[in-house]
């Protein structure tokens, strides 16, 4: 038989504890599906609490409607006699949180020995009445001493937070527990630190789907990411404030817009002059990862069927459309074109891998999404900078995908195409891995320097010479040949001669790329790389094998990729890769390139075996 005693045994037993390794604490807390469970509207929970209280038909409905956590509190704490006073005021769970106040004299002399208040309206409750003269004894000290402990500790193990879509950004008490179970790891950055908890899933009023829920343990609890921003030296408290409220905007288009390719935020909420962001935990990490962790059909693999190259690539260009569509959609969105913006880090540690198996694991990586992550990092940091009165310069770690204007037009307002120059390099990186593999990925990027970006600076601005050779190696590369004939040559010439491009410049008539977007321009016709150019409307019109070629926008980008995937898909008029060049590619095995370290030299020189044919060209065959 269910007696009260059983049912604080049982909220007791419910209890979880979690290690709050940042702040070096450990906090305990009540889930909100426990307390249902046991405080159920049957006969057995309410003969149990007659043994405390009386249960009128009033009584009932307000613990059973409005007032299960409070009930659990008082249980917890063996009070549930003051509920009867909550039950008066029709106090209930809606009305927490909390806060103990000063008891206030009334015009007769007397005053209550202790009342507290909820934090959401003037609604308050109050002990009994004492004239005022009249010293407090013990009793009543022990008692104010529990409000307080009720107000200040107890109730923030019961009244926590359930996150749910649409919500508003949350402002909760620095004492308000968060409803997560365990913290599994942590990265810290200069601006802010990411960790990975698992959080209760009743506590997350959101559906699983692509991005949440993608891993869960062993109670279907979701893995989750924690980001917490950090105050730059020497930023007011009212400036990172801004600066916090900034990201927050930039999430929440984000997540309205719903598109498959953007992280979508769970949470945003404020901790006393703490900022946080909650988001899905990726599975796959990021693509830096990814391109660690998963085979590639490159050049070695001489033994895959043809229908496994035409399944990779083809999941492979519908990342890149993804990708693309997104950035787009950050540049050019349909609601409100004054949501404009760009995103400014685009790197592979900003794009996450979310999968419902862990990468690798696979052959083809089918079921793994690419997810564009951390768009409100690039003005996070030209505001801390601009707020700390210095340049904005570039994000430091960032420079190798930065343009060249990142870094010679410092004082300028920047285009939006500065995301196409990244978009570029990732692009190339991508293409890289697929075709060689990432241990000749790693070669591509220590040719180009550790660190260091696509771009020269002497004697003119313009792509390096190692960032040329291998561009000039893959159009070579027997399964892209001919270029036009390919889905790989295609991009590898979009990647050429429309994104990894120097010149940015607008006519004084075309639309702004710093003020928002026209949405007039939506369906025009986009620039092809296949045979001759289709230029959008308000463009000035240019060859692609001209010196005069500008960086496309996004949406040329983006109508461009999807022109491949259909010439694929849909015309069947090319196939992603020349099959007839697979042997032929696998005998010649990957291209490699060392550049000359001498300062100011860019020719080349050949790695490997056959350095005295350097006459015979940059690139060998291992």
């Amino acid at each position: 038989m269910l007696t009260f005693k059983g049912i604080r045994k049982a909220l007791q037993k419910a209890e979880r504890e979690v290690s709050n390794t940042r702040d070096v604490r450990t906090y305990t807390w009540t889930p909100l599906s426990s307390i249902n469970n046991i405080i159920q509207d049957n006969s057995h929970v309410v003969k149990a609490l007659e043994e405390k209280i009386r249960m009128s038909d009033s009584m009932k409905r307000f613990i059973f409607g409005r007032a299960k956590r409070l009930v659990s509190l008082l249980i917890r704490l063996d009070r549930l006699d003051l509920l009867q006073r909550f039950h008066g005021e029709q106090f209930g769970d809606e009305d927490f949180p909390i806060r103990y106040i000063k008891p206030r004299t009334t015009g007769n002399k007397s005053r209550p020995k202790w009342s507290i208040q909820s934090c959401r309206s003037d609604k308050t409750v109050s002990s009994g009445v004492v004239l005022d003269e009249d010293d407090s004894d013990d009793e009543d000290d022990n008692e104010k001493e529990m409000i307080r402990q009720f107000c200040n500790t107890y109730q923030w193990r019961f009244f926590v937070p359930v996150f749910s879509p649409h919500d508003k950004a949350h402002v909760f008490d620095p004492r308000c527990q968060m409803p997560y179970l365990e913290e599994l790891g942590s990265n810290q950055t200069n601006f802010s630190v990411v960790r990975h908890f698992v959080i209760h899933r009743t506590h997350l009023n959101f559906k699983l789907d692509d991005q949440i829920g993608t891993l869960v343990d062993g109670e279907r609890n979701p893995h989750i990411a924690v980001k917490e921003l950090l105050s730059a030296q020497g930023l007011s408290r009212e400036k990172f404030a801004k600066v916090a409220e900034n990201e927050a905007t930039i999430l929440k288009r984000l997540r309205d817009q719903d598109h498959p390719h953007f992280i979508r935020a769970i949470a945003t909420y404020t901790q006393g002059n703490r900022y946080y962001f909650v988001f899905p935990w990726a599975r796959g990490g990021n693509l830096r990862d990814f391109w660690a962790n998963q085979p590639t059909l490159h050049v070695a693999s001489t033994n895959i069927n043809i229908e496994d190259w035409s399944s990779y690539f083809e999941w492979f260009f519908e990342q890149l459309l993804g990708l693309s569509g997104a950035i787009e959609s950050l540049h050019h969105p349909e609601k409100d074109p004054r949501e404009s913006c760009r995103h400014g880090d685009l790197k592979p540690e900003n794009i996450l891998c979310f999968s419902n198996t862990d990468v690798g694991t696979k052959k083809i990586p089918i079921g793994v999404r690419l997810v564009v992550a951390d768009a409100g990092h690039a003005k996070v940091h030209e505001l801390a900078t601009e707020f700390r009165g210095e340049p904005t310069g570039t994000p430091q770690g960032t420079i190798m995908y930065s343009p060249p204007e990142a870094e010679l037009q410092l004082q300028d307002a920047r285009s939006r195409r500065y995301d196409i120059w990244s978009l570029g390099c990732l692009y190339l990186e991508f293409l890289v891995w697929i075709l060689y593999g990432n241990l000749t990925l790693e070669s591509f990027r220590r040719d180009i320097g550790p660190g260091q970006p696509y771009y020269r600076k002497e004697p003119e601005v313009g792509l390096k010479e190692p960032v040329k050779e291998w561009i000039k190696a893959i159009k070579e590369d027997p399964r892209c040949a001919e270029v036009k004939k390919t889905a790989i040559g295609r991009l590898v010439t979009l990647i050429e001669n429309r994104l990894l491009v120097v010149k940015v410049e607008l006519r004084k008539d075309s639309f702004s790329e710093y003020n928002g977007s026209d949405p007039s321009r939506r369906g025009i016709s986009p620039m092809s790389t296949e045979g001759s150019i289709k230029m959008i409307l308000k463009r000035p019109t240019m060859d692609l094998s001209s010196k005069d070629a500008q960086r496309a926008d996004a949406e040329e980008v983006y109508e461009e990729m999807k022109s491949i995937v259909n010439a694929v898909k849909r015309e069947r008029s090319i196939p992603w890769i020349n099959q007839n060049g697979i042997v032929n590619a696998a005998k010649r095995g990957p291209p490699t390139f060392m550049a000359n370290l001498t300062p100011g030299d860019n020719r080349g020189a050949l790695r490997g075996k056959d350095a005295n044919g350097m006459m015979k060209g940059v690139f060998q065959t291992l």
